[in-house]
């Protein structure tokens, strides 16, 4: 270079930099206007192009072949790479269905690797056919659908209404502990959805709504009573508040109607609170006059001792009898003991009474959303209160309401305008 003047570059640069070839630290010391002139000079209009064309070609050739070798490569390594993935992948259970979950992520991979690759070969690294492929890459996919299901291709799925239904019904506070088959069925009572309830636990997962999960209280020596009175549980539980520290809940419960019959604060533990209580529900229901036996079942506590059992004693022979859970006979006491947890660690999870009085309250409304708002899937849309009140549940009560409304979904989904999806939309106003 001419330290004075204007630099002079050596002949084979420029070819070096047409042909990708020179290093980027070289690139970096050109003046742009020097690369700017190289660009805009017409080399085949220059005298003696024709003598150098063929080695220029095959320099070209060269350079392409190589990078293509590179590319192969890499192609290789890259596919023995995700088919020993797929090999161990394939072991693994349900891995079908993940799969087919991430359906378009592989179909979006396999169409960028075809150009280098076979589409065979590449069918092949992610375990699935050609034929699949076709089916995954040719199905209409609708963004307005949960399923991503085309809903006039699959008309039975949920319409939007029903999904929004669903959705709604998820996010209300007052079902957020609420078992999902009771929301369920006080959709169904309300007339707002209906569907079989395997149908609703789909679309309701699918949501993805984040609900306070509780631990289920599982007894294997569980039963249930014929009528109405017939067995009466009966327990005490600790509710801890901000001011006057623990405090004895106490709760009756009817074992056929699953009813809280009576719900209370004791001072202690002593069994004249308990028999207080008891004396409350009997008057409340009007029990002292019942002809048949009543069999109250607790623990072996304060509800088997002293003044309750001198007021058992009595009443008239035969008419009140005592059951101590699992120790008279194999029956357990989980009835009330479900409704204690379902009552602390539930109805109460979000909430702290400060006082006695805050937590009589809300016994008063737990008492009111047990058995009014909780609707138990045995009773088939009927509630606890309705139940001890004489109600028969019916399972098929929903049925014909179930029928009208699937081929009404039918006939919706049939006839859905695709406004909120846009494959939808290109696809049918092409047809």
């Amino acid at each position: 270079m001419d330290n004075l003047g204007k630099r002079r570059y050596h002949p084979f640069v420029p070819v070096l930099y047409f042909a990708g070839c020179l290093d980027e630290k070289y690139i970096k010391q050109i003046p742009i206007t020097t690369i700017q002139y190289w660009k805009q000079t017409n080399h085949e209009m220059l005298y003696g192009y024709d003598w150098v064309k063929d080695a220029y070609s095959d320099f070209q050739k060269n350079e392409t072949k190589v990078k293509d070798s590179i590319i192969k490569r890499s192609v290789t390594i890259c596919y023995r790479i995700i088919r020993s993935y797929s090999t161990i992948f394939a072991n693994i259970p349900s891995h079908k269905k993940v799969i087919k979950k991430h359906a378009s992520t592989i179909i979006n991979t396999i169409d960028r690797i075809t150009p280098s690759i076979s589409l065979i070969g590449a069918c092949k690294a992610f375990s699935i056919s050609t034929n699949q492929y076709y089916r995954w890459k040719n199905k209409l996919n609708c963004t307005a659908s949960i399923l991503n299901l085309c809903f006039k291709t699959h008309p039975l799925q949920l319409s939007i209404t029903e999904n929004n239904v669903i959705h709604e019904a998820l996010q209300t506070p007052e079902n957020c502990y609420n078992f999902l088959s009771s929301t369920f069925l006080k959709l169904k009572r309300n007339g707002q959805l209906y569907c079989s309830l395997s149908t609703f636990y789909k679309y309701a997962f699918l949501h993805s709504i984040q609900r306070i999960k509780s631990q289920r209280i599982i007894s294997t020596n569980s039963f249930r009573a014929t009528k109405v009175f017939e067995y009466i549980h009966i327990d005490t539980t600790f509710v801890l508040t901000e001011l006057d520290g623990k405090c004895r809940v106490v709760f009756v419960k009817d074992n056929y109607s699953k009813a809280i019959l009576y719900g209370a604060i004791v001072p202690a533990g002593n069994s004249f609170y308990i028999r207080d209580i008891l004396i409350e529900t009997f008057k409340k229901y009007s029990l002292t006059s019942n002809d048949e036996l009543i069999n109250i079942v607790s623990d072996g506590g304060s509800e088997n001792a002293g003044d309750v059992l001198k007021w058992i004693n009595n009443q008239e022979q035969g008419k009140v009898a005592k059951i101590i859970a699992k120790k008279d006979n194999s029956i357990s006491n989980n009835m009330v003991e479900s409704c204690n947890h379902i009552f602390k660690n539930v109805f109460m999870a979000d909430k702290i009474p400060k006082t006695n009085s805050d937590l009589k309250l809300y016994i008063e409304q737990f008492e009111k959303y047990h058995n009014q708002q909780w609707f138990p899937i045995e009773f088939h849309g009927l509630n606890p209160e309705e139940i001890l009140n004489g109600a028969i549940p019916d399972k098929n009560k929903f049925i014909e309401q179930t029928i009208q409304a699937g081929k009404a979904r039918v006939i919706e989904n049939k006839r859905y305008d695709s406004e909120h999806c846009l494959a939808c939309r290109l696809k049918w106003n092409q047809e």
